[in-house]
């Protein structure tokens, strides 16, 4: 199963990341998420200040295909949607960014 999912600040219902995953169990992300958070080394700075009960993790949309160009626009979908902290489009890249 292939999904979308995001890291809501549950306080705020803020959404703060918004990713993509092709395991089988989205929750193993969700693991490596919660690592990096309380080592402090999540490339969202915000959450390395956040703690387990103030954030939630929430798979948005599953998809059935292995396609990694429809997974990226689902992603890009959401970011537009959401406006997450890590907010990336391919439209906000530049053509040299994308080589």
């Amino acid at each position: 199963m292939n999904c979308i999912y995001s890291i809501f600040d549950k306080l705020s219902n803020d959404c703060l990341y918004v990713g993509q995953t092709k395991r089988d169990n989205p929750e193993t992300r969700w693991k490596e998420h919660q690592r990096d958070i309380k080592n402090q080394k999540h490339k969202i700075k915000k959450l390395n200040t956040s703690n387990d009960e103030d954030i939630r993790f929430e798979v948005i949309c599953t998809l059935e295909t292995d396609n990694s160009l429809i997974l990226s626009m689902a992603e890009c979908l959401y970011n537009s949607l959401l406006h997450p902290l890590n907010r990336v489009c391919y439209r906000d890249l530049e053509v040299t960014q994308l080589l």
